[in-house]
């Protein structure tokens, strides 16, 4: 809600919650959440791809992280040399002095690697929005969707430590899709990832042979 008070705009918001009757599900999607393809569903078909959001990361934001920190290990190797060296010829001492200074011009104006960063996270946060708005016209409310039981923590984690960005996002997917499922009232179910590719969804025999070589 907007109002506008003596010709300014105030923005005022708040949270509300929503109840559903647990719908009648008649049939079953299995949904592998992945990054080859965002989601594979159990009849086989594949909704949206994690692959260019993923390949951006490591190819631009990486590099230019990798490059910013290589300027900071040189001034504070710089840095180091200088204090520990009292005996410097003045002319030495002002030169290297001088170079730290270039050095900290270089690591202020280096802001292409953020840039890039929230370039990755638009990315993402679009890719996953279109994929599960994709998913959701796919199926209806009599549909009951099965989902791998992902570590949470674990995911996170990897965002906070810019390690397996993969983990992070097929989290980060999963937890959309639920969101959304649980918003529209559409019954979704968690289970233990352990041989789910080689359980027939028909009669529930497990066996190696029923995994898709495709997949």
């Amino acid at each position: 809600v907007t109002v506008k008070p003596q010709g300014k705009k105030i923005r005022i918001g708040w949270s509300f919650s929503k109840k559903f009757k647990e719908p009648v599900t008649t049939e079953v999607m299995g949904v592998d959440t992945g990054i080859k393809d965002s989601f594979f569903l159990s009849d086989g078909t594949s909704v949206g791809s994690m692959k260019d959001v993923i390949d951006f990361y490591h190819s631009e934001v990486e590099p230019a992280f990798a490059q910013l920190s290589n300027l900071r290990n040189k001034k504070r190797s710089i840095s180091y040399y200088v204090r520990h060296h009292s005996d410097l010829p003045e002319d030495v001492r002002r030169s290297l002095i001088n170079k730290m200074d270039r050095l900290e011009q270089m690591i202020h104006t280096a802001d292409a690697p953020y840039r890039k960063k929230r370039a990755y996270y638009n990315m993402l946060n679009h890719e996953i929005n279109q994929d599960v708005k994709t998913y959701m016209s796919c199926i209806t409310h009599d549909t009951l969707t099965v989902l791998e039981l992902l570590d949470i923590k674990e995911f996170e984690k990897s965002h906070k430590l810019n390690g397996d960005l993969s983990t992070f996002a097929r989290g980060k997917l999963q937890q959309k899709l639920m969101s959304e499922l649980n918003w529209y009232g559409y019954s979704y179910v968690e289970v233990p990832p352990d041989y789910t590719s080689q359980t027939c969804p028909v009669c529930s025999c497990c066996n190696s042979l029923n995994r898709s070589k495709t997949d």
